[in-house]
């Protein structure tokens, strides 16, 4: 467990920006930056050579903090070292676990090629027919046997990263194209940014409404925010971020407090397809208690809102969270660090 935990945190160090990663004695050496990461890594660490998992976790997390010292670009280093804790290595006979199950869909006019339904396995998801609702769980178990008596399909010694081949893929045929692409169902939000005139809601914002100049670089997998204060008795009717680049889809969820950790879940948004800028997303009215809450966001792939780090006691909590699955509730023991605020902030009736 330790090791997890290690990685976990060493996961977040590496998911500060550039300009903040870089902040050893003199400039970074850049020429010691891989230019293939992932052989870099294999290399440095092999993964038939650990004596257990531990040790292989510990080793990558070694090599990803020189990275990180050196100045280079993070993304897929960030990526290596959360796979590591994922993955079979220092695990005999270990393997990685892919099982799936198929939801239905309620689309009114299954087969015609227009995605008009919702799974109701994924609601996040728009959907055809049947077949676009199959959702795959990965997972690692001791053994070959371990899997297939679960109702699995074993997919070898790796990493839970990789995808499972051995089962179907979710899709929904567009008419549009012949490619197959899985569509997300976002539902309309309010969006703004510096550089439009667009009008956000009305009501009174608490939280970090403030865009911050520096960029954050989150990954996906994690469930991360920090704490906001809520001065007196109000109605919740948006939760929001500011991002600074688009494209990811992003679940934000408001916690309570509990003995200055996050506890209970109070208000959670859709999948939201973010947007350059401030985007808010519409919930339902939910009375709030004048106090301290968490605003936390899980995202689906990479992406990057307003971070400021001149608060070095501001305080982080963070739990492995995958996009498709339900918000813990309430939220389980955290990982913590501090030194980062976010771009988070919550929208309340006059």
């Amino acid at each position: 467990m330790h090791g997890l935990q290690r990685v976990l945190l060493l996961c977040t160090m590496l998911a500060l920006p550039a300009s903040a990663s870089a902040k050893d004695h003199g400039k970074p050496d850049r020429g010691s930056c891989p230019d293939d990461v992932a052989a870099a890594v294999a290399a440095q660490c092999p993964c038939e050579s650990q004596r257990n998992h531990g040790q292989y976790v510990s080793c990558v997390a070694h090599y990803g903090n020189t990275l990180r010292k050196a100045g280079c670009r993070m993304e897929s280093a960030l990526r290596m070292v959360r796979c590591a804790a994922l993955s079979t290595c220092g695990r005999p006979a270990a393997v990685v676990c892919c099982a799936s199950s198929t939801g239905t869909c309620d689309d009114p006019a299954p087969g015609d090629g227009d995605a008009a339904g919702a799974c109701s396995n994924k609601p996040w998801v728009a959907c055809d027919t049947d077949a676009d609702c199959t959702r795959t769980r990965v997972r690692i178990t001791r053994d070959a046997a371990t899997c297939t008596a679960a109702g699995g399909v074993s997919g070898g010694a790796g990493s839970m990263c990789s995808p499972c081949a051995a089962l179907p893929t979710t899709t929904t045929t567009t008419t549009s194209s012949t490619t197959s692409t899985t569509v997300v169902r976002a539902p309309v939000t309010t969006t703004s940014s510096t550089t439009t005139t667009t009008t956000p809601p009305a009501g009174v914002t608490y939280g970090n409404a403030a865009e911050f100049p520096a960029a954050s670089a989150h990954s996906s997998g994690y469930l991360l925010g920090g704490p906001l204060m809520v001065p007196q008795a109000s109605t919740l009717t948006h939760l929001a971020l500011i991002a600074k680049s688009g494209g990811p889809h992003v679940i934000l969820a408001l916690y309570s407090d509990t003995a200055g950790e996050p506890d209970r879940l109070v208000a959670a948004t859709p999948a939201t397809t973010m947007t350059v800028g401030a985007v808010e997303v519409a919930v339902t009215p939910t009375p709030l208690a004048a106090g301290a809450y968490w605003l936390m966001a899980v995202y689906d792939g990479d992406a990057s809102v307003g971070l400021d780090e001149s608060d070095t006691s501001a305080p982080v909590r963070y739990v492995s969270q995958s996009f498709s699955d339900p918000l813990p509730d309430p939220m389980p023991p955290a990982f913590s660090y501090s030194g980062q605020r976010f771009n988070y902030y919550v929208r309340v009736a006059d």
